[in-house]
């Protein structure tokens, strides 16, 4: 059986768990809200309904969690795309720890 994210029920609820590790590591709803720029009773819904995180948070939920992107939304961010993503591109150097965690360093 498929969901709407055409994914299997097993991947579906490994990233519908990956989207509330996210909300935890945030810490919570409203922390999590203010990451992806909207309100606390739109990541509250989300999660009441069991909804994977909309794919436009994605990105910014992965930046200030650390959850992996290709964790909250397989049907999106494919592990397989992960691999031929490092093979000969370039990269930029960033800061790679999760925002929430260069917040709490100072």
């Amino acid at each position: 059986m498929t969901s709407r994210y055409d994914l299997s029920s097993e991947e579906y609820s490994s990233a519908f768990k990956a989207f509330e590790e996210a909300v935890a590591a945030a810490p919570g709803q409203t922390a999590f809200a203010n990451v992806c720029r909207c309100t606390q009773g739109n990541i509250s819904q989300l999660l009441r309904a069991k909804s994977l995180l909309p794919e436009r948070y994605v990105l910014k939920a992965e930046a200030a969690t650390g959850v992996s992107r290709f964790r909250l939304r397989p049907d999106i961010y494919p592990r397989d795309h992960a691999s031929d993503l490092s093979a000969g591109t370039k990269r930029v150097a960033c800061d790679r720890t999760p925002i929430l965690d260069r917040a709490a360093r100072g």
